[in-house]
């Protein structure tokens, strides 16, 4: 909100580790120009 953005599209973007059952994510906020 600081920056006047009051929509925005969210995605994880999970870690991809070998034989492992959960993986910690990486959030990125998509603001459109």
């Amino acid at each position: 909100a600081t920056h006047g953005a009051q929509r925005f599209t969210l995605v994880c973007t999970p870690l991809q580790l070998v034989g492992a059952t959960g993986s910690p994510v990486r959030p990125l906020a998509l603001v459109p120009a």
